[in-house]
């Protein structure tokens, strides 16, 4: 939240509040001048869209910076992680009431896991800005619907990893099981595809030829999640 305070704040800095543009017109004749002026306006309000994992995290980057420069912002939390952002944005109104500003300029938006509503207020032309997280189908229709607005949508990339050669393949193992597994795997940052070599994974004790590594792979995951309560 710090971090996009700054940053709006350098990017608003740095248009010129004034410049004067000058074009000479030939002998005898007066130079055509103008003195500029520009201010900063606000785009108009942003939707907020945040997922289940990390949902204060993942919203207020968008929210600090959206209210530094001016633009109202409705906060849509995920169904399952209402809690933290209602806090958030309950705070937020009253840090705004208290300098003078209308609190309405941030509010909560519930919605169910069908997200009907955040549908039609995407499709508002006053929703001028959406910042999304999440890897679901929300993020694709927004995207291919919200023509209005300018959409920020941080998803899952292709993440992967190459399995070449390792010191010690057992820890390599476990590494991997954790990375694929925490958060239930919904981690942007989590691995989505593993490469290995027709040949195998080279160790200390030989080649680990692939078949083999996907087997004990599986089996390392199945070690992971054994115990109900780390599950």
């Amino acid at each position: 939240g710090l971090e996009a305070v700054a940053s709006a704040y350098r990017e608003m800095k740095q248009v010129p509040a004034r410049a004067v543009w000058e074009k000479p017109q030939g002998a005898g004749r007066t130079t055509l001048r103008l003195d500029k002026t520009y201010r900063v306006v606000p785009r108009g309000i942003d939707l907020v869209v945040s997922n289940p994992l990390s949902p204060t995290w993942n919203a207020f980057p968008a929210i600090f910076a959206s209210l530094a420069t001016g633009n109202p912002v409705i906060v849509k939390p995920h169904p399952s992680a209402i809690l933290p952002l209602a806090i958030s944005v309950a705070a937020a109104r009253m840090t705004l009431k208290e300098e003078g500003f209308d609190p309405g300029l941030i509010s909560l938006l519930v919605d169910d896991e069908t997200d009907a509503v955040a549908r039609i207020a995407a499709l508002r032309p006053e929703i001028r800005l959406i910042d999304v997280t999440g890897s679901g189908e929300l993020v694709r229709w927004l995207k291919e619907n919200a023509h209005q607005a300018v959409v920020f949508a941080q998803q899952p990339g292709t993440n992967c990893v190459i399995v070449d050669s390792t010191m010690d393949y057992k820890g390599m193992l476990r590494n991997l099981a954790i990375s694929l597994c925490l958060y239930s795997g919904q981690l942007a940052a989590a691995p989505r595809l593993l490469l290995v070599s027709r040949e195998g994974v080279r160790t200390p004790d030989g080649v680990v030829p692939a078949e083999q590594f996907a087997r004990d792979m599986v089996f390392a995951i199945g070690r992971l999640l054994e115990d109900p309560l780390r599950a």
